[in-house]
């Protein structure tokens, strides 16, 4: 099997908690496989100056623990290449 993911940021989403969402002030999803480019794009808050700036404050607060849970193609890869 090959993982292919047009849409990355399911994967920035999928990595993060309750709280976290809670502080960056989004909805919390308990699975981010169907989430779009543009389901992502219309999370971002207007606290953020760019698309660049809301994904690079996520990875500060990601979980791959979390995102395996929330995110099928994610664990798979993570288990896959055994990151």
């Amino acid at each position: 099997m090959i993982v292919v993911i047009k849409e990355i940021e399911s994967w920035y989403l999928a990595g993060l908690d309750n709280k976290v969402c809670r502080q960056l002030k989004i909805n919390n999803f308990a699975d981010t496989d169907n989430v779009t480019k543009e389901k992502f794009n219309a999370l971002i808050p207007k606290k953020f100056t760019s698309r660049i700036d809301f994904m690079s404050e996520i990875l500060k607060k990601f979980s791959i623990e979390i995102a395996k849970q929330k995110n099928n193609s994610f664990q798979y890869f993570v288990e896959k290449y055994d990151c």
